[in-house]
Order: C-alpha cells, then sequence, then structure tokens
C-alpha cells in the first residue's frame, strides 16, 4: 500500500486470480490484515532485492551495480547499468536519422551525481527502491521492482528532459558475451551481431535478447525500439532523442518535457522462449482495474 501526500490517493497492490479474456471482481474491505508471504526481500542499508532466486544490486550512484543468480552461483550483470548522455547532431531528417558518427562517440555525461535512494514498496507482493537525481538540467526519477509472481525486474522511468542536443541511452553491460542478440520483430525475430557502420541504431519492439547457450538476460520495454550493440557483452536501448537542428527548428524540441517508460531485465534458463514473449507482454498490456459501486448486475461475480 502507498500514500501519495500530495493527491492524499492511496494505491495498492494484491494478488488476482483472472481468466484469459474474462474479469474478476474483489471486495476491498479496510482494517483487515493481510496473511500474504512469498520470498521477496529488500535490504534498505545494501541497496538490494531478492526474490529466493536473483539479486539486484543497486550502487550509492543510483544504478543496478549487479544482478546475480543465487540458484546457480551465476553473475548475469557485474558492472553498472547506466543511463548515457551522447551529443545528437543533425543530420538531413533530423528526426528520423541518428548518425554512426554520434552512436559511437563516447557519452558526454551519464546520470547521476547525488542520487536520493528510498525503499518505497515493502510488501509482500513487490518492493521498489526509488532514485532521484538530476544531470544536465534534466530530472530523473526510477523505480527498480521485483515482484512475488515474476522474476522480471522493472525499471520505471519518470524523466523530465530538458536536455538539448542529446540522446539518452541506456547500457546492458552482460557479464558473459554472445556475438549475436535475438530482436523481437513484427513478424517474428531477427539475430544481429555487433554494430557496424552498415548497420548500427537497429530496430527491435517489445524485447531483445542476450544469451550464451545454458542462460541468458531478455531486456523488454513498453515504448523504446531503437537497439544498438556496442561489443559481444554489451547492448543499449535508446530513450530519447533530441537532435540539433538548423533546418526543421521544430525538431530540437523532440522529447523535451516529461517523459514516462518502463524497460525491465527478465533472466532466464537457456535460450529466449515463449516467457520472455508472455512477460513483454504482461509489461506492455498490464491487467486494468477500476472501481465500481456495489451493484446488483446482470453477469454475475
Amino acid at each position: 500500500t502507498g500514500y501519495n501526500e500530495k493527491t492524499g490517493q492511496v494505491s495498492f497492490i494484491f494478488a488476482a486470480t483472472v481468466p484469459s479474456l474474462g474479469y474478476a471482481v474483489y471486495d476491498i474491505r479496510l482494517g483487515e490484515k493481510s496473511e500474504l508471504s512469498s520470498d521477496l526481500q529488500a535490504e534498505e542499508a545494501s541497496r538490494q532485492l531478492y526474490n529466493g532466486r536473483y539479486r539486484v544490486t543497486i550502487n550509492a550512484n543510483g544504478d543496478i551495480q549487479k544482478l546475480y543468480d543465487e540458484s546457480n552461483a551465476r553473475t548475469l550483470i557485474n558492472s553498472a547499468v547506466r543511463q548515457q548522455l551522447i551529443y545528437d547532431h543533425e543530420d538531413t531528417w533530423p528526426a528520423w536519422e541518428i548518425s554512426y558518427t554520434d552512436v559511437c562517440r563516447t557519452p558526454s555525461a551519464y546520470v547521476g551525481g547525488e542520487a536520493d535512494i528510498q525503499l518505497v514498496e515493502d510488501g509482500p507482493l513487490r518492493k521498489s527502491f526509488r532514485i532521484i537525481r538530476q544531470t544536465a538540467g534534466s530530472a530523473f526519477i526510477q523505480y527498480v521492482r521485483m515482484t512475488a509472481i515474476s522474476d522480471r525486474i522493472d525499471c520505471v522511468n519518470e524523466v523530465d528532459w530538458q536536455t538539448p542536443e542529446r540522446m539518452l541511452k541506456v547500457n546492458f553491460p552482460f557479464y558473459f558475451s554472445a556475438t549475436k542478440d535475438t530482436y523481437d520483430i513484427s513478424l517474428g525475430t531477427i539475430q544481429r551481431g555487433v554494430r557496424s557502420s552498415q548497420e548500427y541504431e537497429v530496430c527491435g519492439h517489445q524485447w531483445a535478447d542476450h544469451s550464451s547457450s545454458i542462460y541468458g538476460v531478455s531486456v523488454l520495454n513498453d515504448c523504446k525500439y531503437g537497439w544498438d550493440k556496442p561489443d559481444a557483452k554489451s547492448l543499449r536501448l535508446k530513450l530519447l532523442h533530441t537532435p540539433s537542428c538548423k533546418n526543421y527548428d521544430h525538431q530540437a524540441n523532440m522529447d523535451i518535457g516529461p517523459n514516462h517508460f518502463t524497460y525491465s531485465l527478465f533472466p532466464h534458463d537457456g535460450k529466449w522462449n515463449e516467457q520472455t514473449q508472455m512477460e513483454a507482454a504482461r509489461l506492455n498490456h498490464p491487467l486494468m482495474a477500476f472501481v465500481a459501486p456495489k451493484h446488483t448486475g446482470t453477469m454475475g461475480r
């Protein structure tokens, strides 16, 4: 349960069983103690989340620093997952085109600085750290969450983007190599290798996957579709794109203002499979909930 002091609203989550293409009705009854329990753990001092198998560690800068599979003693990520600001220069069509030169640039800055990190959800179904940071004139709020019903680690981002002439990318530095990664596309999947001058900013829809022969990590997202692979251990997702413009001046305002997006890490055994697709679908099409007064309906409960 959470309380918003600004709006006076109470929000909460609960375990629901809903049939496919169906609905379910639940009563809200205040004052009854929950009997729910799970393997979820949150350690505020060490900034760790644990779901009984995977352990996520957040560093003092507010970045995911480590993802570890305790059941199999496997390190999946062992360096910071950082959001990078990169100079975004004008091309012929600035809103649509990104140059190979810009993609290969060393980041001009990283989202960081003084991070305010707090454990803001600590229930049996979901635990969440909130990270507040400011960089290059933009404000960043991120919630790193784990739930009791999935191995997915969600990074929910609320960004007030005020940084012109930059693109924002997030880099996933995996502990293990994969010469090719797999990308979700409209008609199936496609494998692509490390970026080159001919193939450097590529499209993928709801997920991309980085796997070895026995385990891997899928990166899911709910609205961002530009990827690049700098090397055999890395994968990047483009989050925001505000190019400099000499022509088409209005395009210099692209993405300026409030932005809300989520990307997720989904570790798995073996290669990616239908579970990656299912988790991506759950992220993009979550259950819809609404409140209705009690009434005598024609459809039953």
